[in-house]
């Protein structure tokens, strides 16, 4: 039902199946680029599907006219723009290929298209009819749940390596239970198993450590009896590991490479702050997440109804509840570990890769991550949760776990009551002061010097005080869009010796003022912790962490080689 291109990135993962067609494996390189030949009436159809006319535009609506126009394949070759699509393995688009040529004779791209999501349909079924013959009969109704997840659903049809993880994930998890679960394992579902696992790590980037479950199944492998079996599958992945060793050592050569990004400077030489912004974007947008797991369809522009959410969560917790109640064994409690410890190394490197290609440097949270893609640990997840409820109650600790979510429930409830009525951190007696003072005439814009931040520079100012608490700064940035430079902020005593704060300038600018003396002028609001005053001046130092070739340092206005500053102050 869902128009052409309607699904997050569909035109970049149809290019890349479209080249396939043309056996073009890996990209052309030329000494400036790299780039993949692509006809134009391919690269042209996303356009002739109103794509960038309808995408989150919830106004927009689909002109059904397209569907009645035949879209002619022309063989003339363009280059497109592949900086997205060279990293992308083959692999996970030879179903989408495969659809696309067997539709070839009917000469209509719309037509090649919903054969590729056809396709990505009948694989999922597939591998779900194949997941339910082999998963163990106490998983059966939770294998059900998980294929009737609403998102899973939806990406089913997607022409996006998203499709292809979430079917296989459907093969690894029936197939690892199995194995675990049986008596005597057999070493034709280990095989099988190692193969999805290898698969699934070439599909899509970003989900390496679960191949961590192989781990407790090597355990129970008499590997004398299945030494032939067990050599090939480990032949198998070395040659898969060095066929696409670049894609696996990039990922690792950027984090060890400071020069990639400032990102990865500050993940490098600031971990806690990395793990911090973690925290903080997990706080702020766990309900976009978890909605985003269940049911925040298209590219983000709308969702399943709340009581389809309600309903489907509803059905889980009965599954749940029954899985808790009815069963009689555990997994052991080593195995339950890892699982965790798999999913969280998982949901890390996520957040890494997200941090390091789609977020402003030093920002305060982690840009462009949605619920989809954890998609995939939805059930391993739900499988460690239950198995660990079960593991506790066997050894009649279950009232730990009451007490303790109960616990979290008061927690998370009194913590909503004191931002509401008590955190003053953000409510400030002298809002935006200094937008006022632009915008006033109080500050002359023309007579203001533009002073680049190249090196480390304090400077002092004077403060409302005693009495008064900083909860922010202000300043007006005459380039920041195009910096690249993370910089530190430290707010320090009198004497520039006792720091009373420190960290990254890491607030959105984005309070656009029209008649500063430039497009690019802005207001920077660098909001703060509330931070006790005890004199009547402050010192405020301003440092660049990582210099790179050819910096873009951020260049403030200020005047007699001072930068302009207002403080905010907590509203008493």
């Amino acid at each position: 039902m869902v128009p052409p291109f309607q699904k997050p990135d569909e035109p970049a993962h149809f290019y890349r199946a479209m080249t396939l067609v043309n056996s073009q494996f890996v990209c052309s390189v030329s000494p400036t680029y790299r780039y993949f030949f692509l006809s134009q009436s391919v690269y042209d159809f996303p356009t002739q599907m109103q794509t960038n006319n309808i995408v989150m535009r919830p106004d927009v609506k689909f002109p059904i006219g397209l569907v009645k126009h035949t879209y002619p394949f022309r063989s003339d070759k363009s280059v497109t723009d592949a900086y997205r699509y060279c990293q992308l393995s083959f692999v996970s688009y030879i179903p989408f290929a495969i659809s696309a040529f067997l539709s070839y004779p009917f000469d209509n791209l719309l037509i090649t298209f919903f054969a590729m999501r056809a396709s990505a349909a009948m694989l999922l079924i597939c591998f779900a009819y194949i997941g339910f013959y082999f998963i163990p009969k106490r998983y059966k109704l939770l294998f059900l749940f998980f294929i009737a997840n609403p998102m899973l659903i939806h990406q089913a049809t997607a022409v996006s390596y998203d499709a292809i993880i979430n079917s296989l994930i459907l093969l690894v998890i029936p197939l690892w239970l199995r194995c675990m679960d049986d008596k005597k394992i057999q070493w034709k579902t280990v095989v099988l198993l190692f193969l999805s696992l290898g698969l699934m790590c070439i599909a899509k980037p970003g989900y390496y450590f679960l191949v961590g479950i192989s781990l407790p199944v090597l355990t129970r492998i008499p590997i004398k009896k299945y030494s032939i079996p067990f050599v090939l599958c480990f032949l198998f992945c070395l040659t898969v590991g060095i066929l696409y060793s670049s894609s696996i050592i990039s990922i690792f050569s950027d984090f060890f490479s400071v020069s990639k990004a400032p990102q990865i400077y500050i993940v490098l030489h600031d971990p806690w702050y990395f793990f911090g912004v973690i925290g903080r974007t997990i706080i702020e947008s766990h309900e976009r997440l978890i909605e985003g797991m269940i049911g925040l369809f298209g590219w983000l522009d709308y969702r399943l109804p709340l009581y389809g959410m309600l309903v489907y969560t509803f059905v889980g917790g009965m599954i749940a509840y029954d899985y808790i109640r009815t069963q009689t064994k555990a997994l052991r409690g080593w195995v339950i570990l890892l699982l965790g410890i798999l999913c969280l190394s998982t949901v890390l490197l996520i957040f890494y890769n997200f941090y390091r290609a789609a977020t402003p440097a030093a920002y305060r949270v982690v840009e462009s991550i949605q619920g989809r893609y954890f998609l995939p640990l939805l059930p391993f997840l739900t499988i460690m949760v239950l198995e660990s409820v079960v593991w506790l109650k066997h050894r009649r600790r279950i009232v730990l776990l009451v007490v303790s979510c109960g616990v979290i429930a008061v927690g998370s409830i009194s913590y909503s009551i004191f931002s509401r009525y008590y955190d003053f951190s953000k409510n400030f007696s002298n809002p935006d002061m200094l937008v006022k003072e632009v915008a006033e005439k109080r500050i002359d814009i023309s007579s203001l010097t533009s002073i680049e931040l190249n090196s480390h520079m304090s400077y002092q100012y004077n403060v409302l005080s005693p009495g008064y608490k900083i909860g922010g700064v202000q300043m007006i940035a005459e380039n920041e869009i195009e910096t690249d430079i993370p910089y530190r902020i430290f707010l320090k005593d009198a004497t520039c010796t006792n720091i009373l704060y420190q960290g990254y300038m890491n607030e959105l600018r984005d309070v656009h003022i029209a008649h500063l003396k430039g497009d690019n002028d802005i207001v920077i609001t660098q909001h703060l912790p509330i931070i006790p005053l005890a004199e009547s001046s402050i010192c405020l130092e301003l440092e660049p962490v990582a210099t790179y070739p050819h910096p873009v340092y951020l260049r403030l206005l200020g005047e007699h080689n001072k930068p302009v500053v207002r403080f905010l102050y907590i509203a008493k």
